[in-house]
């Protein structure tokens, strides 16, 4: 019988991983920011798109934040995918926990 089963994606930190998403935060910060202006010199702009947008940018500046603050080397949770698991009778259960992906600069590095 085939099942799917979750697997969990890891990244182990990198300089380059950490580079990497400190460029696409801060670049989607730039083009934010650029936007809250454009929408602040608009006589008729909406205030609540406006703060919404402020959240965000917000939001942006915690991220890289964390980013700058991740431990090279450690792990940290990607995504999760599904799986298709053949499963036959006697199988033991636990065994057929979720499994995990770890990643390292976009290469796999390591399933369990």
């Amino acid at each position: 019988m085939r099942i799917i089963r979750p697997v969990t994606v890891k990244v182990i930190v990198t300089d380059d991983l950490k580079e990497r998403l400190g460029f696409e935060l801060r670049s989607a910060l730039q083009k934010l920011e650029t936007e809250i202006q454009r929408l602040s010199l608009t006589a008729n702009a909406n205030q609540q798109t406006v703060q919404e947008r402020i959240q965000t940018r917000d939001e942006l500046r915690r991220r890289i934040k964390a980013v700058a603050d991740l431990e090279i080397g450690s792990e940290q949770f990607h995504s999760t995918v599904d799986s298709l698991y053949d499963i036959v009778e006697g199988d033991t259960w636990p065994e057929l926990s979720p499994a995990e992906v770890i990643l390292r600069d976009g290469k796999v590095v390591a399933i369990r």
